[in-house]
């Protein structure tokens, strides 16, 4: 396996997710000996963080998620961690989680980005607000237009369905290196407004 470099892509779900990151792999790592494996964990990052935790960081994730998944072991069937040089963890902000206990649930984001916070050991997380449809929902050249700058979370539920209606590309498919370069120019701009970079006629989604 040493003339391939795998990357360990660590997603929840079974259908979004890797449909984007298949994507990516197409338009952005076609070249060379980089294989992006996507390992839909079916659970969220807390259930995996916690499992983790509480055997004290001491099993691999790679090894935690290939315990707990049949369509996992079958993904990983002739791989170990010595194969993986990167593990990135992509999952959704969860606001009503429930699978943490009192002691765990306080200031449980700061924790878990702490424990993840390096592609090489146990992983890099990343967390997507509100969620990866965000995605979609964007205008070229355009960071926000005041009244749809930001997502509650009461209507986070709506916002999957939203994102779409609202989108100029919806599907996930079609993103090829112009629309992927039209969203990092305008989820650049995002940030830069969310951290008071930006002039002052622009306005900013916090859906990044």
């Amino acid at each position: 396996m040493a003339d391939k470099d795998f990357k360990a892509f660590v997603v929840e779900g079974e259908a979004r997710e890797p449909l984007i990151i298949e994507n990516i792999s197409k338009v952005f790592f076609h070249h060379g000996n980089v294989e992006i494996i996507t390992l839909p964990a079916g659970e969220n990052i807390y259930m995996i963080w916690k499992k983790l935790k509480d055997d004290h960081f001491e099993t691999d994730i790679i090894e935690v998620l290939r315990e707990g998944n049949e369509e996992i072991r079958k993904q990983l069937c002739g791989l170990t961690r010595d194969d993986f040089s990167e593990v990135y963890l992509f999952f959704d902000y969860d606001a009503h989680q429930n699978n943490l206990g009192e002691s765990d649930d306080k200031d449980v984001i700061d924790q878990m980005l702490m424990s993840f916070d390096n592609e090489t050991e146990n992983g890099k997380l990343y967390i997507s607000y509100p969620m990866v449809e965000a995605l979609r929902d964007y205008r070229p050249g355009i960071c926000g237009n005041k009244d749809n700058c930001f997502v509650s979370i009461s209507e986070l539920g709506d916002y999957k369905n939203n994102s779409a209606l609202h989108s100029c590309n919806p599907h996930f498919r079609k993103y090829d290196f112009d629309i992927w370069r039209e969203v990092i120019d305008v989820f650049a701009m995002r940030l830069s407004c969310l951290l008071g970079f930006s002039g002052k006629n622009q306005a900013c989604k916090t859906n990044i």
